[in-house]
């Protein structure tokens, strides 16, 4: 499998497919924390924010929301396609969206 890895919204929406096709087994605790590392960072390049360290591990922090990219790359491998990294990020991307409406909005 030959896929390039870029820091977009495209890749994110390919990570359950890559997951499914290179590993039967649940990897390495040191590929969960790559992978969590690559969501993580991919979806701060994306949608802004910043790493945090919070009591539930390393977090992205947007807007006031947090988000924990490496449990949910573990989720992923362990419980397999119900924990969707695509649809997590389509969640998370809404919901900046409405925020930014309701902060727009005149109370």
């Amino acid at each position: 499998m030959n896929i390039k890895l870029t820091y977009d919204e495209d890749t994110i929406l390919k990570i359950d497919d890559i997951i499914s096709n290179a590993w039967s087994n649940i990897p390495s605790s040191k590929t969960i924390q790559i992978w969590g590392c690559f969501l993580g960072e991919s979806i701060r390049k994306i949608l802004g924010g910043s790493w945090i360290e919070t009591e539930a591990g390393l977090g992205v922090i947007i807007k006031n929301i947090v988000i924990h990219p490496l449990n949910k790359i573990e989720k992923r491998f362990i419980q397999g396609t119900s924990e969707s990294i695509s649809f997590f990020y389509k969640v998370i991307k809404e919901e900046l969206i409405c925020k930014n409406i309701t902060e727009k909005s005149p109370e």
